[in-house]
């Protein structure tokens, strides 16, 4: 496939505020221009390389791009005229697009696109390029080469790997990320347990933010000073992001709802007006369905989803994530997800399915979590079912699928 060189066919693309820093460094001193922006099996990238192959995509593409590669509703739904493929989904799109209102609909082969352009066709690197970093890609994640990486030059959340190796591999590996200038966490809440471990092996205090797809990144906790961050809080809102708490569209003044005001904050979801429409509060705040308390440091703590994470039992309102950061800390507990199981009598009950470290050789019991939990938790929050299981599911993201872990227990 050949790309026409020259000027887009559509202005605009390259004049978002995401590709300025590619534009000063593509126009700046030599070594500016040689700077790598992604690294990957089929070679090194520049900046400037990434920027012309982005007008030619762009030129190539015309007026809307929806790689969404699996779903009908998708597809359907973004009025997509073009769809990027890779080759070993191609016949699932294809048959997604059978229906009437997919005919016409272009499907383009990912891999001829990025050879054609020179372009990786991994996603969502947005902020890290944003930034002028370097990008190295790996095909799959191995604990053991990017620790190799890492301690080459510089990054990894890699605890479990840390703990296998011998004394000499560690401090050369914990030396290795004192000299990183960050490191942090996103996707998920970070565990307390795994905060306090990272310390301990990379000699760094995780950053810890709160962002979505809607919104970017709305709180954060210092970034400039490791000794204000807190475990366990996503900090305060960003710079030009309003942030509230609130019970419906009531504002509260500790405990409730995060919603958020801002330019961060998306405009539509596309052709769906109702959703928009019951996802604003009537005064314009976007709610984002996740509770948090606002304590009187005035830094945020994530409780949870409120359709996933929060437990109503007995009366009481539960995070299911204050009870997992909790049994993360047991001897025996590598990993747990705590969700609601409906009960008759109580609403709902309070169920923990865990996976358990290497080398632990007793099976953990309720009986004996109730006992560990006792002193450390309130009684009505309490697991009162367990399920030890070799692996949590997971969604494509690596997030925990909760509604899969309930399932456990119906």
């Amino acid at each position: 496939m050949a790309l026409p060189p020259g000027p887009t066919r559509q202005a605009g693309l390259t004049d978002l505020a995401l590709f300025e820093t590619a534009k000063t460094l593509a126009g700046g001193s030599p070594e500016q221009q040689l700077k790598p922006a992604i690294v990957d099996c089929t070679g090194t990238y520049t900046y400037k390389q990434l920027l012309d192959d982005a007008r030619k995509v762009r030129w190539l593409l015309g007026d809307r791009i929806h790689p969404e590669r699996e779903l009908a509703y998708f597809l359907n739904n973004s009025d997509a005229k073009t769809v990027i493929v890779h080759p070993d989904f191609r016949a699932r799109v294809a048959s997604a697009l059978s229906g009437s209102w997919g005919r016409g609909v272009q499907i383009l082969d990912s891999g001829k696109i990025a050879a054609a352009a020179k372009i990786n066709a991994d996603e969502a690197l947005t902020t890290s390029l944003w930034a002028g970093a370097t990008v190295e890609m790996h095909r799959k994640f191995y604990a053991s080469k990017v620790w190799d990486r890492v301690m080459q030059e510089s990054p990894a959340k890699l605890i479990q790997e840390w703990e296998r190796m011998d004394d000499p591999r560690r401090r050369v590996a914990t030396e290795a990320f004192s000299r990183l200038r960050l490191t942090a966490s996103g996707s998920a809440a970070l565990p307390n347990s795994v905060f306090k471990a990272w310390q301990r092996v990379a000699g760094q205090v995780m950053l810890e933010r709160y962002g979505m797809s809607e919104i970017g990144m709305a709180l954060s906790n210092d970034a400039f000073d490791p000794s204000k961050r807190r475990p366990g809080s996503v900090g305060v809102p960003l710079p030009g992001v309003s942030v509230r708490l609130a019970d419906g569209d009531d504002p509260t003044e500790s405990s409730g709802e995060i919603q958020v005001k801002g330019d961060n904050v998306f405009k539509i979801y596309y052709g769906l007006p109702d959703k928009t429409k019951a996802e604003f509060t009537p005064d314009g705040w976007f709610k984002t369905g996740d509770i948090a308390l606002r304590k009187s440091d005035g830094l945020y703590y994530i409780q949870g989803r409120s359709s996933v994470d929060i437990i109503k039992s007995g009366g009481y309102k539960i995070s299911a994530l204050e009870i997992e950061r909790e049994l993360l800390e047991h001897s025996s507990i590598q990993d747990a997800a705590v969700v609601g199981v409906p009960n008759h009598e109580w609403g709902e009950i309070v169920a923990a399915a865990v996976t358990l470290r290497e080398g632990v050789l007793e099976d953990l019991t309720i009986d004996c979590l109730k006992v560990w939990c006792k002193p450390r938790i309130s009684t009505y929050k309490v697991p009162r079912l367990l399920a030890v299981v070799k692996e949590l599911p997971r969604n494509l993201m690596g997030k925990l699928d909760k509604k899969q872990v309930k399932q456990l227990f119906l």
